[in-house]
Parts: C-alpha cells; structure tokens; sequence
C-alpha cells in the first residue's frame, strides 16, 4: 500500500440569491434555483457552504452558497482503496456546522477549470442523489471529509472525483434557515492549492514472477495473485 495527496484540479462556489440572480423570498426557491453566481479564485478568494437568512422591513430572503471541486486520480486508479478531502476552513456560523459531499457534474464534467453558473442547479449540476460522505463537520480550520465506498469506485472507474460540497442542515435536507437574519454553513478558502484529496492507493504484488512484474500479475496458473503465498516453491 502507499498514500497519495493531490491539489484540487479547480474549485470554486456559486451563489444564488444574489442581486445578478434576483432574490427569493421562498426557500424552496432558492434550494431549486437554477443557476447562481461564481466564485472562483483568484479574483474571489473566499466564499462559503452556507444557506442565508436576509431579513429587513419586508420578506425574508434566502441565499444559498454550494461547493465544487474536481481531483484527478488517474494515476492511482484503479488501485485506490480509500480517500478523503482536505478543505481550507476559515470560519462556521452557529456552530456545529456540518456539509456532504456528493456527485458532481460541474466544469463541464470534470474537463474544464471554469465553473459555470448553471452547475449549481440540483439534478443537473450535482446529483443529491448521489453522496460521496456521511454528513461531516465544517471547521475554522482545515478539516477532513472521509469519501465512502461510492465514492472509492467511482475514483477508480472514471480516474477522477468530481464533487459539491453542500451545507447538510438546510441546503441538502431541504429544511428552512428560519425567518431572522442568520447564516448556517461555513466559510473556505477558494485556493485550489489549498485544498487536497488524500488517500491510500494498491500497489500491486511486489516481486517478479516469471518475467512480470507483479503490477501485470492478475493470476499465475489460474490462482489469484492476492491469495498465492508460494509459486513454484519460492
């Protein structure tokens, strides 16, 4: 086994409920907004995982703030055999603040390094359908998201993580911030370099077996290379 720690390919957020986006005084309209606006270093260098409460003399309004990111682990795919995301933390509102990671569709699928503002929608930007985490913890600080075994497989079946961060209490269950100027969520640093994915990868059956090396061995005289112990008496 060995270990690997690579930087985001990008990252970046988008926001709805902004003025470029019109406001929502509904909550449910903000949770299926279609699009938002981008937020992506270096000419924003921070922005958050958060649902927003914006009260004045009228109707409260609603914000939403949703984070992506992609990690290519083509060089350790298919061998990868666990994986977690490190993200650069700066602050949480009303803690204890807590996020998901799940499927992505953003940058043009993993191609590009530009988010656009159509992948913050639901369903077709990301998929809640989808998680690649247990509900975790935001933090003020780096923190650690641990990716679950959908998460693993996909890795090693497509060489890469495509991921959003959304915040878990309100944005992902669908549940209301309330009616009083509040934010839930938390804020992170927008600077790739910052943000990592690190896992522990197979590095195949270590000796050479007949010429082979043991990267190339999936069985010698039909038993798997994982269960042989000797071959040919060595």
């Amino acid at each position: 086994m060995a270990v690997f720690t690579v930087t985001a390919n990008a990252i970046g957020a988008i926001q709805t409920g902004s003025p470029a986006t019109g406001t929502h005084n509904f909550w449910i309209d903000a949770v299926n907004a279609p699009d938002g606006v981008v937020w992506q270093y270096p000419s924003q260098l921070i922005n958050t995982v958060a649902a927003q409460t914006i009260t004045g003399r009228g109707t409260p309004q609603y914000r939403l703030s949703r984070l992506f990111a992609w990690f290519d682990l083509s060089a350790y795919a298919p061998n990868i055999t666990s994986i977690e995301f490190e993200f650069e933390g700066l602050n949480v509102y009303i803690a204890p603040q807590f996020g998901i990671l799940c499927k992505s569709f953003a940058f043009q699928n993993a191609t590009s390094t530009i988010l656009d503002p159509p992948d913050f929608g639901a369903g077709s930007g990301w998929d809640p359908g989808v998680t690649y985490s247990a509900f975790s913890p935001l933090a003020s600080s780096t923190f650690v998201i641990s990716g679950n075994a959908t998460c693993v497989s996909e890795a090693n079946a497509n060489g890469y993580i495509n991921l959003a961060l959304i915040q878990y209490d309100n944005d992902y269950n669908g549940v209301s911030p309330g009616t009083i100027t509040n934010v839930k969520g938390g804020d992170i640093d927008l600077d790739p370099t910052l943000n990592f994915s690190n896992g522990v990868f197979s590095t195949g059956y270590a000796n050479i077996v007949n010429g082979f090396n043991g990267v190339d061995i999936n069985n010698v005289n039909t038993i798997s290379s994982a269960d042989i112990n000797v071959v040919i008496g060595v």
